[in-house]
């Protein structure tokens, strides 16, 4: 792979479009970079798209870079941002290395080598603090990796399992950095940043982290601070990154000090560890001259990208070279060696190999080559610097929600939107779904059995008396019935008195209870007569009676299970059309139901603890088209939009509910509050002329002092300048402008 030196008199300008597949373990997000001198900017990105194994990665991989449009059907290379969990000891796992492998020749990507995710935001804190001491926590779908940063050092990167308790998963990382480094104290901040979930998500980690004691479990002075870091910035960064290996490759120059050499070894990967064809190491390695020092010696690598030192070895006098890796002994031969012919003849005694009198004198010229070599480095460092160091300013514009209420109609029957009478067509859908819902009973009723016994009944007429079945004979309030017909013959004299005629008959209760268990030889009513006529009373004990209460079903517990049957269905049929609304289609809950079928576990008065009903139902949906409410709505909204400020690209959005039944016959009214976002209107020239050449903190307070800016910060190429810059540069070129939402 030769690359141009920009460095060389042919001075090419660098500008190169590249594509950067970001991939964890169950989802894929796709960017098209382009690479400048002005630095790296993101030209589209896609959505972050879920995918479920291997095969149907390669699809929705496919399928983000579809989201990069046109432009990125051009471009080939393709660069991957990776999870610390996919790495092992000697570099990608070979499980991940065939996965990449797959994507590239399928989707016919020539891949350049790879990013890790973690390893970008240890360079984002490093280039603005060579002594940052943090922990960064980046969470993935499945894990949770762990970077603890002491004083610029990467002291523990640690993926452990992603469960649902994340305090016990970052407790455990904490664990094994303790085992590492006994009775060291723990940087005292917490980021927290995520390639794959949201900031919501994040904020919620954020206030779980703030309430757990640390210092009770953990070596921290104090109780850590903890900060969420944007994922729009954390995709900037890799982007950032990626874009500063890339391009110092394609310039060749080889300008890199030893901490970037150091800061880069971990994260470094050639396509040749894919498994992919490329120009191999020993390639990049074997210039036409060796360099000085062991970092200009190694071939240097970015996150994969490889950078060849030809600018190094230019401007290094060969005949100063050291060679490594050489026993003491050997060491002036191998000098010899690699001089040019002309030293041999000049030094016969030294090009027969024997050891020369003088060796002092040999190391006193590598001494004076070598730092020479290293004065020349700085010199070419500082230059790169203040005249081809770039800076993007990351900027979060301030947005304006707007909002209305109106009232509008949706026509079935309408094909085309109204903006003059608020019309806009629609389409009636409906949802047929069965539900279960069950109830607890609140009906009571009162069961039991009835008390049953004997009397005797006195006739003390001197007639015959028949009582039919059913008479009732009292005790006080309680009631019973004769359970047959009873005869009673009539009175007879006997001598001066009347014996009265007597029959014995069996009666039971007119209720259920106790109350009718009476004891015998109780005096009883028969019927409403007077007792000088007829009078009974109780032979026998009387037994049998009992009562108890028992949950029945109500008419009431019938009408309740069905509403709230009928709201369950309502709520499921509403999901339902809420997952239908995409690509542009919304569609709008309304209060039709029409119930198919309803059957109840009991019956009305029914003994039953609980009452379940299986509802079928049919509820109507009333869908728009986006594309019909846009017209409508932007015509609506533009007189809510402040000065200096666009309506955003994206959809607006309608929040309604219908003002009446839908009839699918009739027009719908809706009360509906549409909103949108609006966006100011940054002119990124005049941006860059307001900071251009000052201070960094000086051009930080503009932005953020400059209406429709809500916060600003800076990315600078090459990361590690900003240990040495102190201002904006002040050619505009320099100088990129970068928006992300907040």
């Amino acid at each position: 792979m030769d690359l141009p030196n920009l460095f060389s008199a042919g001075g090419e300008s660098v500008n190169k479009s590249i594509i950067c597949v970001v991939l964890s373990d169950s989802s894929v997000q796709s960017l098209l970079l382009n690479i400048s001198f002005q630095g790296t900017r993101i030209l589209e990105r896609s959505k972050v798209i879920p995918y479920t194994d291997e095969a149907n990665c390669l699809i929705k991989t496919d399928e983000s870079l579809q989201g990069l449009g046109k432009e990125s059907e051009k471009v080939n290379e393709v660069l991957f941002g990776l999870e610390q969990a996919w790495l092992v000891a000697d570099g990608i796992s070979e499980e991940k290395k065939s996965l990449l492998h797959k994507i590239s020749t399928d989707l016919s990507l020539k891949p350049v080598g790879y990013v890790v995710q973690t390893e970008a935001l240890y360079q984002h804190y490093l280039s603005h603090n060579i002594h940052a001491s943090i922990i960064l926590i980046v969470f993935s779908e499945q894990y949770i990796t762990l970077v603890v940063v002491a004083q610029g050092q990467m002291k523990l990167t640690e993926s452990v399992g992603r469960s649902a308790d994340i305090v016990a998963d970052i407790k455990e990382a904490l664990a094994r950095y303790g085992k590492k480094y006994e009775n060291t104290y723990l940087p005292g901040k917490f980021v927290c940043a995520s390639f794959v979930l949201g900031e919501p998500e994040l904020t919620s980690y954020q206030q779980t982290l703030l309430d757990v004691t640390w210092s009770d479990q953990f070596p921290f002075v104090q109780k850590p601070v903890v900060d969420v870091m944007r994922p729009d910035l954390a995709m900037t960064l890799i982007a950032q990154q990626a874009g500063q290996a890339i391009a110092a490759s394609m310039i060749g120059t080889g300008v890199a000090t030893p901490l970037m050499a150091k800061e880069t070894a971990s994260a470094s990967a050639t396509a040749d560890e894919l498994g992919f064809s490329q120009v191999s190491p020993e390639q990049f390695k074997r210039t036409n001259e060796e360099d000085m020092s062991a970092t200009a010696q190694s071939n240097v690598s970015s996150f994969g990208i490889p950078i060849k030192s030809n600018l190094a070895s230019t401007h290094f006098d060969q005949r100063a070279t050291a060679v490594h890796n050489l026993d003491a002994d050997d060491e002036e031969l191998a000098i010899i060696e690699k001089k040019p012919s002309w030293w041999k003849e000049l030094v016969p005694n030294m090009a027969s190999g024997s050891r020369p009198a003088k060796t002092h004198s040999i190391k006193k010229m590598i001494f004076i080559g070598a730092s020479a070599g290293l004065v020349a480095l700085i010199a070419i460092a500082s230059i790169f610097i203040y005249f081809f160091s770039q800076v993007t300013a990351v900027i979060v514009p301030k947005s304006v929600p707007i909002t209305k209420e109106v009232q509008l109609t949706i026509d079935p029957k309408a094909q085309v939107s109204d903006p003059q009478n608020l019309l806009i067509p629609g389409e009636l859908v409906s949802k047929t779904v069965t539900v279960d819902h069950e109830i607890e009973t609140t009906g009571v009723k009162i069961v039991g059995d009835k008390a049953k016994g004997e009397v005797t009944i006195y006739n003390k007429t001197q007639a015959e008396k028949k009582f039919a079945a059913g008479t009732v004979i009292k005790f006080g309030e309680i009631e019973f019935t004769a359970d047959g017909e009873i005869t009673v013959p009539a009175a007879v004299e006997n001598g001066d008195s009347l014996k009265y005629g007597e029959q014995k008959a069996a009666v039971t209760a007119f209720l259920i209870g106790v109350e009718g268990n009476i004891s015998k030889d109780k005096d009883l009513i028969v019927a409403d007569f007077d007792k000088n006529t007829y009078s009974a009373i109780s032979t026998v004990d009387f037994s049998g009676g009992s009562s108890r209460e028992i949950r029945v079903v109500a008419q009431e517990d019938l009408d309740t299970a069905l509403s709230e049957a009928k709201q369950v269905a309502f709520e499921e049929a509403n999901t339902a059309f809420a997952d239908d609304s995409q690509n542009g289609t919304y569609i709008l809950p309304t209060s039709t139901i029409e119930v198919k079928d309803s059957r109840y576990s009991a019956e009305l008065e029914q003994e039953a603890e609980k009452l379940s009903v299986t509802l079928s139902a049919q509820i109507t949906g009333l869908s728009y088209q986006v594309d019909d409410l846009k017209p409508l709505a932007t015509q609506l909204l533009a007189s809510e939009i402040p000065v200096g400020y666009e309506i955003d690209s994206q959809d607006p959005q309608i929040l309604s509910s219908p003002a009446e039944s839908v009839d699918s016959t009739d027009k719908v009214a809706l009360t509906a509050n549409i909103s949108t976002t609006a966006l100011p209107t940054l002119e990124e020239n005049k941006i860059k002329q307001s900071i251009a050449g000052k201070p960094i903190e000086e051009a930080q307070t503009i932005l953020q002092s400059t209406q429709g800016i809500k916060s600003a910060t800076f990315v600078f190429y090459p990361s590690w300048a900003q240990a040495v810059i102190t201002s904006i540069p002040t050619a505009l070129e320099r100088i990129t402008i970068e928006k992300i939402k907040e």
